[in-house]
């Protein structure tokens, strides 16, 4: 049975707080998940809009978790994410929430992204 409408009930309860966001994609990066990344990935980049500064703090890990993601799906759906407009556009939306914070790996994926096109 799927967990998608639970997994759903949850992020919208919870979403934005960055200690959830930061369990939820550290959720994404386990391989019992696959059926749920794309969805995640989804959910997530339409929250990044709503990070507050202070979602970023070293505290929530919020930043460890976004990278460990996207670090995962990368490696895992390259070509997805390059081939498909939209995965493309949600991988790209998360990682420019970071990209605009300077995030040093952020920049290093972004440029690996470009490179690979």
């Amino acid at each position: 049975a799927s967990m998608k409408p639970e997994f759903q009930k949850w992020t919208d309860e919870f979403f934005p707080h960055p200690k959830a966001t930061s369990a939820y994609a550290l959720f994404l990066t386990y391989p019992s998940t696959i059926d749920y990344l794309r969805d995640g990935v989804q959910k997530l980049a339409e929250v990044s809009k709503q990070f507050k500064e202070w979602h970023w703090s070293d505290s929530n890990q919020l930043e460890y978790a976004l990278l460990k993601l996207l670090e995962h799906d990368w490696q895992s759906n390259t070509r997805l994410i390059l081939s498909d407009v939209k995965v493309r556009q949600q991988f790209s939306t998360l990682l420019k929430s970071m990209t605009d914070r300077q995030v040093p790996q952020a920049l290093e994926l972004q440029d690996r992204m470009l490179r690979a096109k």
